[in-house]
């Protein structure tokens, strides 16, 4: 007959805790990772510069306000209200993308898309059915 050994209930809450506490603390640093990386994306990206070029007032409205919503995901981070703060910084991040598209596509890249076209079709297909820059020899 086997004997199974109970584990103590103290022992087994404290063993329950310090794994929820190293879950926290992974979820955190996750926000916060996360933070710095919406930041980066309405301050430092091409999203941004195509949104600082377009003169779209409204785009740019709705970048101060993706700017707003991480600023509060930080208040709600350093206040220990991290599902408040992840929520924000999904809307945050809705908030720059829908900035982006309204912002349109820039004349830059247009022209740029137009030109390649040009080039690709100037120089006929080669063996691998695009432009002759394919970089199959003989191409």
């Amino acid at each position: 007959m086997k004997h199974f050994v109970s584990m103590p209930p103290l022992l087994a809450f404290c063993g329950g805790l310090a794994v929820a506490n190293a879950q926290d603390e992974s979820d955190i640093a996750a926000v916060i990772n996360r933070q710095h990386a919406i930041k980066r994306l309405i301050e430092e990206s091409i999203a941004s510069s195509q949104i600082d070029l377009a003169s779209h007032h409204r785009s740019q409205a709705k970048r101060d306000r993706a700017r707003a919503l991480n600023r509060h995901a930080v208040a709600a981070q350093e206040t220990k209200r991290h599902q408040l703060a992840n929520e924000l910084l999904t809307s945050a991040t809705s908030t720059m993308f829908q900035a982006v598209r309204m912002a349109g596509r820039p004349p830059e890249l247009a022209n740029k898309r137009a030109r390649d076209f040009l080039v690709s079709t100037s120089r006929g297909r080669g063996r691998c059915g695009v432009a002759q820059s394919c970089g199959l020899p003989g191409t």
